[in-house]
């Protein structure tokens, strides 16, 4: 499991931390970066990481009855994908079955840059996969490589703080203020859609609309943060923007229950199906961002939220002007936002999700015959 730097790895922690009646998990680590700026990029101390990782896949495949191996994976780039395909191949050798939870989108792009060859080198130690979890069927691109014997969809959930439970008495979404405020949260990387928010900004100001925002998330790199300024600056909504950095626990719980219109027009190539706008989504805020990815298995367009072009600011100030303007209309998103949430992504039904599809999958036949020596 890797370290908590972003989604994928905020999924998995919840997965391995659920709580099951049929199934015993043995949890190994696959952190390799100490920090977020290091992720994705090699180095000697990772390479032995990577040594110790598979020693540590044969002592836990020689733990009696422990005979499948949960491969968690999504990679950015060719690192991350020399990493997911050493560990896979070692699973294949050492497990009875394989089943590969894909957390991104960006696989199919990494492997189209290497060409034939890479391609078909990496697609065998994938395909070796016995069955694969997807989190959304509008992740078809994937079958353009992978061809798995079987194919599982499950979405992600998220946890929430007690008063935001499908238990907790809820109420809708209320004026918070004389000036509504637009919450940006993930990381600040250009593609996540900070830029593009800003020019939409610069439109709204431009069309004497009120508004605030709020940009919340972790600088990818030192320069990040002069860079954003200076672009606010330039499109001359400095006064209205706010960057906050990143913020944890019930300060970003906080934040997000005291907006108004959660933005992430996001065309991130990792993007999957981002928890921030799960988490937006149990606060009851209306979604505002891309046709990207698994986001449509989020945001149906003009129900729960907009879906925009992914780098079209004049489109995504529209639709923010829509939303600014219509306190009613934010009121009604939000509770279907809300109801979507509880309807497809809290936690229980992520864990029991989980649950079936790893029963379902230990009924089918191994594809393999491990010998006692590859188990130890």
């Amino acid at each position: 499991m890797p370290p908590p730097f972003h989604g994928q790895a905020i999924a998995n922690q919840v997965l391995s931390t659920g709580t099951y009646e049929n199934l015993l998990l043995h949890t190994i680590a696959t952190d390799m970066s100490e920090n977020f700026a290091d992720v994705g990029k090699w180095s000697w101390k990772k390479s032995l990481r990577l040594l110790a990782l598979r020693r540590r896949l044969r002592e836990v495949a020689a733990i009696p009855g422990c005979d499948t191996a949960y491969y968690s994976m999504g990679f950015l780039n060719l690192v991350g994908g020399i990493k997911d395909a050493v560990l896979l191949r070692e699973c294949r050798k050492r497990f009875r079955r394989v089943i590969v939870h894909l957390h991104t989108g960006s696989m199919t792009m990494v492997l189209d840059k290497l060409g034939g060859i890479g391609r078909q080198t990496f697609g065998r130690v994938f395909n070796s996969a016995d069955a694969w979890i997807l989190l959304s069927p509008e992740m078809n691109d994937f079958h353009r490589i992978f061809s798995p014997r079987r194919v599982y969809h499950l979405p992600n959930g998220v946890h929430v703080p007690e008063e935001l439970s499908s238990t907790a008495r809820w109420e809708p979404l209320v004026a918070n203020s004389s000036v509504p405020n637009i919450v940006f949260m993930s990381n600040l990387f250009a593609s996540k859609g900070t830029d593009v928010l800003i020019q939409a900004g610069r439109i709204l100001r431009q069309r004497g609309i009120p508004f605030k925002m709020q940009f919340v998330g972790s600088w990818p790199t030192e320069n990040r943060p002069s860079e954003l300024m200076a672009l606010a600056q330039r499109e001359g909504i400095a006064e209205q923007v706010d960057f906050m950095g990143p913020r944890f626990g019930d300060e970003k719980w906080q934040i997000l229950r005291s907006s108004d219109i959660f933005c992430m027009p996001t065309y991130f190539s990792g993007e999957a199906m981002p928890l921030s706008i799960i988490e937006a989504m149990a606060c009851g805020l209306p979604i505002v961002s891309t046709h990207w990815r698994a986001i449509p298995d989020l945001v149906t367009d003009g129900e729960n939220g907009f879906l925009v072009p992914c780098q079209d600011a004049n489109t995504l100030a529209e639709r923010l002007s829509e939303l600014l303007r219509d306190h009613q209309l934010r009121q009604r998103m939000g509770r279907a936002a809300r109801q979507r949430f509880l309807d497809r992504h809290t936690i229980e039904q992520f864990h029991h999700g989980f649950e079936r599809i790893m029963t379902d999958f230990l009924t089918l036949k191994p594809s393999v015959t491990v010998s006692p020596a590859h188990r130890s």
